[in-house]
């Protein structure tokens, strides 16, 4: 079974790390997805919508960040909007919204490593 990150750095220093794959889990705040957990968020839209609405490529095998400002905020307004009928699914999008608001405070981005 695979775990999927998404991950916020901490700070501009620790985003500079983690673009060299030196970044230690002390420099990031992180959330592990397990595929179940992926795979339910997935098929939710939860991605594919962000993915049109942000112009990323956020699936299965690969790797995107989120780091301009706008549309971090953009992102962060429609993942507030989203209502998933799983409660565990819904507390895991929570966990998501938090690392967009962290990544704003912060002025770093949301990295996804799937």
């Amino acid at each position: 079974m695979k775990n999927r990150y998404i991950v916020t750095p901490k700070d501009k220093r620790a985003e500079e790390l983690l673009d060299f794959h030196e970044a230690g889990d002390h420099d990031l705040i992180q959330l592990v997805l397990s595929e179940s957990q992926f795979y339910q968020l997935d098929a939710c839209g939860v991605f594919s919508d962000l993915n049109n609405m942000l112009g990323c490529l956020i699936d299965d095998f690969e790797d995107d960040a989120i780091t301009d400002k706008l549309l971090l905020e953009k992102g962060l307004k429609y993942l507030k909007n989203v209502r998933l009928k799983v409660d565990s699914i819904q507390k895991l999008m929570e966990e998501i919204i938090s690392l967009f608001e962290e990544a704003i405070k912060r002025e770093t981005g949301v990295y996804f490593f799937f």
